[in-house]
């Protein structure tokens, strides 16, 4: 893998920066915060970097631009996806502040392109 494949954003641990490499592939990863109560944890965000622009992903709708992940090296190193502020309070209480990670917006996706779709055929069938 290249050196340069993965950006790592924030004063990682030359451990934590080995792991990170070893686990991901064509991204970025921001260190947003420490713990409170030990530095072994951490708070990281992940994104696609400029080079995932060119992967060969079909639907790119279905991709995430953002996830969130603790990086817990107490024991061995970790990651754990952490989806919402209420489940990092939850697994990891009093580490972190509490507004860290944005609610997330939920989009009604292929449902909602169906409910539309149903909604136009019903129009359609009424003029018909």
């Amino acid at each position: 893998m290249e050196e340069s494949a993965i950006q790592l954003v924030g004063p990682f641990t030359t451990s934590e920066s080995s792991f990170l490499r070893a686990q991901f592939d064509l991204c970025r990863i921001e260190l947003l915060s420490r713990s409170r109560i030990d530095d072994r944890v951490a708070l990281v965000r992940w994104s696609p970097s400029a080079f995932d622009s060119d992967t060969p992903v079909t639907d790119r709708r279905r991709r995430p631009h953002t996830a969130h992940y603790v990086l817990d090296s107490r024991a061995d190193q970790h990651l754990t996806p952490i989806v919402t502020q209420e489940e990092l309070d939850a697994l990891y209480p009093d580490h972190f502040e509490s507004d860290l990670i944005p609610a997330h917006r939920t989009r009604p996706g292929c449902l909602g392109a169906s409910i539309w779709a149903l909604g136009m055929i019903g129009i359609g069938l009424v003029f018909i």
